[in-house]
């Protein structure tokens, strides 16, 4: 399993894993994938 330790965007090094829906657009079309574990940076934001 990947472990991330640092945003690769701003380089904050507290980003921390979490289970949330993602929600995101492809296409122009709005979708929910629910429950999905993923990285979020709380400085910047960005999910991975």
């Amino acid at each position: 399993m990947l472990k991330i330790k640092t945003c690769p965007s701003c380089g904050w090094n507290e980003i921390k894993k979490v289970r949330r829906n993602w929600i995101g657009t492809y296409k122009g079309k709005s979708y929910t994938v629910p429950n999905l574990q993923y990285y979020e940076c709380a400085e910047c934001g960005e999910r991975i």
